[in-house]
């Protein structure tokens, strides 16, 4: 009887046990389960964050190709920009030349111009003094004419009056 109520209560630790075991093998299951979910969730997320990784790895392809062109483009326009930059120089400095060589001209216009007017004034008054010269010499001319046929017609009055006179 004392080894049956030995037994009887080592049957009843063990029961214990075992409903203890059971109990802890249900959590264990129930968590293992949850774990599984968990897990399931978790490949989920990392499936979902792959995805996402590739699509902004893509999007940094494309952005960064997108930069690249742009500096390429922006390198061409810097490089036309610093050859129009010297074209412009070159323009500037011919501009110069011409504006220099044209007040030259302008300066040597007015030189010439200045130059004109002081001959034209200058002619002028000589051909004022010609002009006057000539009036002299035309009265002279005309004074000497007078009195050289005063003298002619004298000279004839004399010459008719000599060839009267021995006439007789």
């Amino acid at each position: 009887s004392k080894k049956r109520s030995v037994d009887a209560e080592e049957e009843k630790k063990r029961h214990a046990q075992e409903e203890v075991l059971i109990a802890e093998k249900s959590k264990l299951q129930e968590e293992g389960a949850m774990l599984r979910k968990e897990l399931e969730m978790n490949q989920q997320q990392v499936v979902a964050l792959q995805k996402d990784v590739k699509e902004y790895h893509e999007q940094w392809r494309t952005a960064k190709s997108m930069y690249d062109n742009e500096l390429i483009a922006h390198a061409s326009d810097v490089k036309r920009m610093s050859t129009i930059e010297g074209d412009l120089e070159k323009k500037d400095a011919a501009l110069k030349q011409v504006k220099a060589d044209y007040n030259r001209s302008l300066v040597a216009l007015k030189e010439a111009e200045s130059q004109q007017n002081s001959d034209k004034v200058s002619l002028q008054a000589d051909v004022s003094s010609m002009n006057a010269k000539v009036e002299e010499l035309k009265k002279q001319n005309k004074i000497l004419h007078d009195e050289l046929e005063q003298l002619t017609t004298r000279q004839a009055e004399t010459s008719l009056g000599d060839v009267a006179g021995a006439s007789p």
